[in-house]
């Protein structure tokens, strides 16, 4: 029977028969009893299992298909209740929108109103009338989604974790990044479609420069989006003779005078759509079953566990392992629901930061999704890849129209999480479980803000303590080096210093404050590479803070290196987790279990016994090493800056130099990068 309220002594409203399907829309627990919130207009209420003793009257066949677990607390977790993330009818733009009168797709509102990109709009319902499905705000109807293609125009706060592939479209798709690219080699005809034999419009002749605004790839070449009198034309200006051989008819002006030649957007793209299963297959939940029965063999009255997933570099749209990570994600949150962890973390890299800003949001919002479904308290770091502008460097010439900002990140991953923090409104942050004596430090290793000058990233910027100041453009892009901000590690300082003398602290950051072993290391910040080694910022008080309090460190957990590694020098445990992508890990040698791909841990951390073990679901990395070029990392070089004769003595007068300047100023060279595998057991 089907109740009012998820209450035994509530009204009976209809009668379910065996074996009858339905669907739900949220589960909870109240009354001695587990419920399903029906699909259905007025709110109806199922119980499918009781609690004590425990008892599942049918089975769920659904993409999170888990039956909470019997505790003897009649909670889902011995520490907390499951946490429903409320909707925040909020919608980011994906793609440039136009606002409409009302619910038709027609009825453009005048004069009109575009929305690009990024644009952040509350709304108050959806409303579904045709193909589309609409979302009525305070200033319009707005278009959120195409239901005959599937196709999402942004994200929804309260979107569905379900993600229906996208049919494939009759016509190529518009990659929409501006640009400007001047023809040295030919001149071209403008037509009306991407296709050779379309009409010819208007010829371009050789020498001529022009902005566009969008890329497409057919017919075996490459076409620029320009627009012409309200009319939008296609522009030769690349011949793809196979996969590593192009002729190009000119160059791209772009924000580097060294650059003229870009990464195109299709080469991230893979041929046939892949279809992401959610539901966990059976060698999942073989893994899942055995997972639980080695926590329930180490688990103590006071344990704390934790799940732990990085670099999962979700893209759905590049290749079979990047989006994979969807249901490795969505395995992880069913799992987390299931087993009620005390939280979940993503240490960064979430997305791989390789699609225009239009796939990136959506993909960044179907993660945000999937992880409500876990109904814990979940965390997201920042790394490298997420906010896309990897793809502003490599793909779009330096312009910043298609990095995701510092606010649009906070309103796709942050805000979902942030009334879970002692100090909401940052990328780092202080979480105290309840009724434990542990707490998580969640670091922002990539604190720099965005740093935008007439459509590009800007240039240089004065490293402290020593006052240099460094040219060129990486300097201020996200994707180039790590830093860490005098506000933040004043936070951390203050946060640890206030720690009662009993409480202890997991620490999560993306990139490593340390290398894994002493080979080559550089001072306190040398992390595996050349890549991760570009530390900014106030990195000394913040490893002097970490040693100060070092008794009460648990862990720091790491990832960005692609690697299982670890080490415990300081009276610090540092320990890496390798990339959850399985096309990305730099080891060939490991080993996993029932021929899972995957690579995300459980954290169990005993604070009684001061202990933390570490189980790994899925692939495991062997200690191993490879050899590689280091290069100097100097943007392009330049120096837009008149300097003065004051300012060109002072170029010989001795500066202090940092760890990171003198390596700057040597000289390439082979290095060895050394990791020591996964290992599963730490004390502190």
């Amino acid at each position: 029977m089907a109740h009012q309220q998820p209450v035994m002594q509530s009204p009976r409203c209809a009668v379910i028969h065996r074996g009858t399907q339905v669907t739900f829309v949220a589960k909870l627990q109240n009354d001695g009893w587990y419920w399903l919130k029906l699909d259905r207009a007025t709110p109806l209420y199922l119980p499918y299992a009781r609690v004590t003793p425990f008892k599942c009257f049918g089975e769920l066949q659904v993409e999170h298909a888990s039956v909470p677990v019997h505790t003897t607390s009649g909670q889902i977790s011995s520490h907390q209740p499951n946490l429903t993330y409320p909707d925040q009818h909020q919608f980011i733009v994906g793609q440039p929108l136009q606002l409409l009168t009302a619910p038709e797709w027609t009825a453009i509102q005048q004069p009109p109103h575009l929305l690009y990109p990024g644009t952040i709009v509350p709304y108050q319902t959806h409303i579904d009338h045709g193909r589309y499905g609409y979302l009525k705000t305070e200033r319009g109807f707005l278009p959120y989604v195409d239901h005959q293609t599937g196709h999402l125009f942004g994200s929804d706060s309260d979107q569905s974790p379900v993600i229906t592939p996208e049919k494939q479209s009759q016509t190529p798709h518009i990659y929409w990044l501006t640009g400007q690219y001047q023809l040295t080699k030919r001149a071209v005809w403008a037509r009306t479609a991407p296709d050779r034999q379309a009409m010819p419009i208007t010829k371009l002749r050789n020498g001529t420069r022009f902005d566009y605004l969008g890329k497409v790839y057919h017919d075996r070449r490459g076409w620029l989006v320009i627009k012409r009198q309200s009319r939008y034309l296609y522009v030769p200006f690349v011949t793809v003779l196979n996969a590593k051989l192009s002729d190009y008819y000119g160059l791209e002006r772009t924000g580097s005078k060294l650059v003229g030649r870009l990464q195109e957007p299709w080469t991230f793209v893979h041929q046939n759509p892949t279809t992401i299963q959610l539901q966990p297959t059976s060698a999942e939940l073989t893994a899942l079953n055995a997972l639980e029965a080695q926590l329930d063999r180490v688990r103590q009255p006071d344990s704390q566990i934790i799940g732990l997933i990085n670099d999962l570099h979700l893209d759905r749209y590049q290749t079979p392992a990047t989006a994979a990570g969807f249901h490795d994600l969505s395995v992880v949150s069913a799992f987390a629901r299931r087993a009620g962890l005390d939280a979940l973390v993503v240490n960064g890299d979430l997305n791989d930061g390789r699609q225009t800003l239009d796939r990136t949001i959506q993909d960044i919002g179907t993660a945000v999704a999937i992880l409500k479904t876990s109904q814990r308290p979940f965390f997201i770091t920042q790394g490298n890849h997420d906010d896309n502008s990897g793809f502003a460097r490599y793909v779009n010439g330096y312009r910043t129209e298609q990095v995701v900002t510092q606010k649009l990140a906070y309103q796709l991953r942050n805000r979902a999480f942030e009334h879970l923090l002692a100090e909401p409104g940052h990328f780092y942050g202080h979480y105290q479980l309840p009724n434990s004596r542990l707490s998580l430090i969640l670091l922002d290793a990539f604190d720099i803000p965005d740093s935008f000058k007439n459509g590009y990233f800007a240039r240089g910027y004065d490293e402290a303590p020593s006052g240099i100041h460094w040219t060129g453009i990486l300097q201020n892009i996200r994707h180039s080096r790590s830093r860490f901000q005098t506000a933040q590690v004043d936070w951390l300082i203050k946060t640890l210093t206030d720690l009662k003398p009993d409480e202890q602290v997991l620490i999560f950051t993306h990139d490593s404050l340390r290398q894994a072993t002493t080979q080559r290391a550089v001072g306190q910040f040398w992390t595996y590479d050349w890549f991760a080694n570009n530390q900014q910022g106030d990195y000394h008080r913040l490893t002097e803070a970490l040693s100060m309090h070092r008794h009460q460190i648990v862990a720091v957990m790491s990832g960005h290196t692609h690697v299982d590694d670890w080490a415990d020098t300081d009276g610090i445990n540092w320990i890496t987790t390798t990339s959850n992508v399985a096309d990305r890990r730099k080891s060939r040698h490991g080993r996993t279990k029932n021929g899972l791909t995957s690579a995300w841990d459980l954290l169990v951390v005993n604070p009684s016994n001061r202990e933390l073990y570490r189980f790994r679901v899925g692939w495991q990395d062997q200690s191993g090493h490879i050899s590689s070029w280091q290069v100097r990392l100097f943007g392009d070089g330049t120096d837009p800056r008149h300097r003065s004769l004051r300012d060109l003595l002072k170029q010989f007068k001795p500066t202090k130099q940092t760890e990171n300047t003198k390596r700057y100023n040597q000289l390439s060279q082979q290095v060895t990068q050394v990791w020591r595998g996964f290992r599963g057991y730490f004390t502190y």
